[in-house]
């Protein structure tokens, strides 16, 4: 936890062009910071035309400057006009929507029939295969293009987009998810962390353990994380998730690592280039591994109350159907490993020829 100095009081604050001589001309400067603000970040909502993203921050900056401040939030209203207004086709990064929409739709139709069947005692809720369902994915990025969860928007499911990069911001105002802008990680909220902001989908917490190491970082910002319990607390994410995507530059391990697996199941997840530790964090907690969807490292993760109703195999086989793959045991290719980008799982080293 990093310990910040409050700052003085704002009577004793100096401004371009003004000088404290008296506390009515205090006063003004208050009053004009206070509007500005209001003007600025809390725009009236104007039916489908307003986008809301929740923003992190310092708690003793909310406090200072905004007096809507809650708990180091402060919720900023994005004019984004017409929804509509971004005809582009879903893109995701390696068909990881396609791919997780029918892993989902072989978990329903498995769950049902065994439920019409008879062969489970209430082993499986409606509660736990629910009508809405719900995704997240940290980081999202842009909203369509690489997204791995617009195309399930569209197709009816319900989520959280977290994207600490404000140039991402009024993009993702017109989905329909709720939206984060906030790094995640830790225990506790308000560690303070270097990040990159300016390499865009690169980007992310500088760290030698990261993607965006501290000697090739010469644009950084300081930021404030927040614990991935509390952001989920914060939008009500439901106990059950059916998709999580965690793709944030080599931080994967620092966000499972407080997960709280007592509170939330994951039904599928797609994690980037997980490290031994973090496999065998997921390990420990019944997350079983189906297989890389592509070379450079994104893999797929199954939760094992989902294997009480279809196989790993059967699993497997639909993705690599999906893909277009056939259903070939051997996988990953050979080929990943002949001159090309490839990622080791039992190392945990990404090689890049």
């Amino acid at each position: 936890m990093v310990t910040v100095k409050r700052s003085k009081p704002l009577e004793r604050m100096s401004f371009p062009g003004w000088r404290s001589k008296s506390k009515s001309i205090a006063m003004l400067k208050y009053c004009l910071g206070v509007g500005a603000g209001i003007v600025i970040g809390r725009i009236s909502r104007l039916g489908d035309s307003i986008g809301r993203v929740g923003v992190a921050g310092p708690k003793f900056l909310q406090d200072y400057y905004h007096p809507s401040n809650d708990n180091g939030w402060h919720d900023i209203s994005v004019y984004f006009g017409d929804r509509n207004s971004i005809k582009e086709e879903a893109k995701s990064q390696e068909g990881q929507d396609d791919i997780i929409s029918n892993l989902m739709s072989l978990y329903r139709r498995s769950s049902s029939s065994k439920k019409k069947k008879g062969t489970i005692r209430n082993t499986t809720t409606e509660a736990e295969v629910p009508d809405q369902m719900y995704f997240v994915d940290l980081a999202a990025n842009d909203p369509i293009d690489l997204s791995n969860t617009f195309k399930l928007e569209q197709m009816g499911w319900d989520g959280l987009c977290i994207e600490p990069n404000p140039v991402y911001w009024y993009r993702l105002s017109h989905r329909k998810c709720a939206v984060a802008g906030a790094f995640v990680g830790g225990k506790t909220d308000l560690q303070q962390v270097d990040v990159s902001l300016s390499n865009k989908v690169l980007g992310g917490i500088i760290g030698d353990n990261f993607d965006n190491k501290e000697e090739h970082e010469q644009t950084r910002e300081k930021r404030f994380t927040v614990s991935i319990k509390s952001l989920f607390q914060r939008f009500n994410v439901p106990q059950r998730i059916d998709y999580f995507s965690l793709d944030v530059e080599g931080a994967e391990e620092l966000i499972m690592k407080d997960f709280p697996f007592d509170d939330y199941t994951v039904h599928f997840a797609t994690v980037e280039r997980p490290k031994p530790e973090l496999q065998k964090l997921l390990k420990d907690h019944d997350y079983h591994f189906v297989m890389q969807i592509v070379n450079w490292g994104e893999t797929l993760w199954v939760h094992g109350s989902v294997l009480k109703e279809v196989s790993l195999k059967d699993l497997k086989k639909n993705a690599l159907e999906t893909m277009g793959e056939g259903s070939d045991e051997e996988w990953p290719p050979s080929y990943w490993k002949e001159g090309s980008w490839y990622f080791d799982m039992e190392t945990g080293i990404f090689h890049q020829p």
